[in-house]
Formats: structure tokens, C-alpha cells, sequence
């Protein structure tokens, strides 16, 4: 049975830690054909307190809109965005998304995220059920 998940992840450059990448990951190949990603963060060494966005871009050739004052960004695909392997990564994965931040930020933040019935879907319009994010 194919799942999927969304997973966060800090970019591998030095001094990036301001960034945070966003994939959509599968243990079978697909081709996304849109997307609603409707995250929030928060800093808990700091009470919670939430992270401020600086921009939000979309990635993979997605048409993307975003607002940076709530952090959802919608992507879709005429033809669908091909999952790819990633070197030393299990499963099939897009990025979806490229959040920078106001400030640098630590390894302890919370993301929470909000999916809906139809956020996400296949390039043949089939809804995908997100089983996880983290």
C-alpha cells in the first residue's frame, strides 16, 4: 500500500539554519499534481512563541501562491511533478517548498500542520491521504 508523509528539514549549508525545506515523501513513485501546505512553527525555548516567516517559495515547477502571514502555500502542476530518490534517503520525495525565516532558528521547533480533504493530490486528480508529518 503506498502512504505518504510530509517531511521538514533543515538544508545541509552552513549557516542556513534561517531555512526549512518541506518534501512530500512516498515509499512508491508518484507524480504530485497540487498541493495546500498550511504550516505553523514555533520556538519552544521560547515559550512557544511563533517563528515570523520571511518569504515562502514553491519549488519543482509548481504555480505557486503563498502568504507569508499565515504560512500556507498552494502549488499546482498542469502535467504533475515526477517523485525522485534522494541520495542516502528511503522512498520517492518532491520539495514542495522553501520556508526562510526572520531569524535564525535552534533544533527544538515545533511544526504543526493542518491538512484537509484535498490538499493534496496526484497529477490524475486522486486525493492522497497524508499519513504522517514530521
Amino acid at each position: 500500500m503506498t502512504s505518504f508523509e510530509i517531511s521538514y528539514e533543515f538544508p545541509q549549508i552552513p549557516g542556513s539554519k534561517s531555512l526549512l525545506s518541506i518534501f512530500l515523501k512516498s515509499n512508491s513513485p508518484f507524480s504530485l499534481g497540487g498541493f495546500t501546505l498550511r504550516p505553523s512553527f514555533s520556538d519552544l525555548e521560547l515559550d512557544n512563541k511563533k517563528i515570523d516567516i520571511d518569504s515562502i517559495a514553491g519549488t519543482n515547477n509548481f504555480f505557486t501562491i503563498s502568504n507569508i502571514n499565515n504560512g500556507i502555500i498552494s502549488g499546482y502542476s498542469n502535467s504533475g511533478v515526477q517523485s525522485l530518490s534522494r541520495e542516502n534517503k528511503d522512498g520517492q520525495w518532491i520539495e514542495i517548498a522553501k520556508y526562510k525565516f526572520k531569524r535564525q532558528l535552534t533544533d527544538d521547533i515545533q511544526v504543526q500542520t493542518d491538512i484537509r480533504d484535498g490538499d493534496f493530490f496526484l497529477s490524475d486528480s486522486t486525493d492522497i491521504i497524508i499519513q504522517s508529518h514530521i
